[in-house]
C-alpha cells in the first residue's frame, strides 16, 4: 500500500479498504435489517457484558469507528449489527488485525442514529451517534401577558358575550387599544367628566372613541357583543348615569376584551 494513502486517510480508511480481506479471513459481525424491539430508540436496560465504544458525535459524512467490546470470538458469526434510521447511511462491520471487532458507521443526514449489536443468546449493546449539530432547543414559551384590568365580580357573567368574540382572539394589539378605550371611558365616568351625564351621552362617547380605532371589518361580532352587554347591564333608557355602577361595568368590559385578545 502506498504511504500517501496512509498519510491522507489514516487508520479508519485503511480499515475500510481492507474489509473484504478481513471478512474472508476472520469471523465478523453480520448486518441485520430488522430493528430491535422499541425502535427507533431501544429502551431496555443495558446490563450486558458487551459494550460499544466510540465517538458519540461526528460530522455528516464522517466515519465513526465503533469498537465492540466483550464479544467472544465464537459469537461473532451469529452476532447482528442493527442501525436506525438507515436512509443515506453506511454500516460496515469488520475486525482489526488483532481480532477486535468494530463497526464503521457514516450518515450523510444530520440527526440521531442508533447502532446496536445483538448476540444470538440475547446480549445486547447500543450507542446513539449524533451526526452533525443537534437542533437548537425550542424557544421557551412566551409567558402570558398579565391582564392589567380588574373585573367587578358581579359583572363577569354579563360580559361573557365579549369573551366569546372569536375574531378578537390572537389580536393582542387591537384588544389592548379597545380595552384602553373602555378603561379611559370608565375613568371619565367615575370622575364626572362634563358631557357624560346620561346613558345617551355615554353611547355617543363610546361610538366616537371606537370609530377612531379603525377596526371596521377587523373584529366581526364586536359591535353586537358590546351592544348586548351594555343593554343588559345599563339598560336602554336615556337616564342619568349611575357612575359607580357604570364605571365598574366598563372596566369589566375592558378586562374581557383584553382577556379575549390575549388568549393563548
Amino acid at each position: 500500500m502506498r504511504p500517501t494513502l496512509i498519510a491522507r486517510h489514516g487508520p479508519i480508511a485503511i480499515a475500510a479498504g481492507l474489509l473484504l480481506l478481513l471478512a474472508t479471513s476472520m469471523p465478523t459481525l453480520a448486518l441485520a435489517q430488522d430493528a430491535p424491539a422499541g425502535a427507533p430508540w431501544a429502551t431496555r436496560p443495558n446490563d450486558s457484558a458487551i459494550k460499544i465504544e466510540g465517538p458519540e458525535t461526528i460530522e455528516a459524512g464522517e466515519y465513526a469507528q465503533l469498537f465492540v467490546r466483550g464479544v467472544p470470538a465464537s459469537s461473532l458469526p451469529t452476532a447482528r449489527v442493527i442501525h436506525f434510521p438507515r436512509e443515506r447511511t453506511v454500516l460496515m462491520p469488520a475486525q482489526t488485525w488483532g481480532g477486535d471487532p468494530f463497526v464503521l458507521f457514516k450518515a450523510k443526514t444530520p440527526g440521531k442514529y442508533l447502532v446496536a449489536v445483538v448476540l444470538a443468546g440475547g446480549d445486547y449493546a447500543e450507542v446513539v451517534v449524533q451526526v452533525g449539530d443537534p437542533p437548537p432547543p425550542p424557544p421557551p414559551p412566551v409567558p402570558p401577558t398579565p391582564n392589567p384590568y380588574l373585573p367587578a365580580p358581579e359583572w363577569k357573567a354579563t360580559v361573557q358575550p365579549v369573551l366569546r368574540i372569536k375574531s378578537l382572539k390572537s389580536q393582542p394589539e387591537n384588544a389592548k387599544a379597545l380595552a384602553e378605550c373602555f378603561d379611559w371611558t370608565a375613568s371619565s365616568v367615575a370622575g364626572a367628566t362634563a358631557g357624560l351625564a346620561t346613558y345617551g351621552d355615554l353611547r355617543s362617547s363610546l361610538a366616537s372613541a371606537l370609530a377612531k380605532q379603525d377596526l371596521k371589518g377587523k373584529v366581526p361580532g364586536l359591535g353586537t357583543a358590546l351592544d348586548a352587554v351594555l343593554a343588559e347591564a345599563l339598560g336602554l333608557d336615556n337616564v342619568a348615569i349611575d357612575r359607580p355602577k357604570t364605571a365598574a361595568v366598563l372596566r369589566t368590559i375592558a378586562w374581557a376584551i383584553f382577556e379575549t385578545g390575549h388568549a393563548q
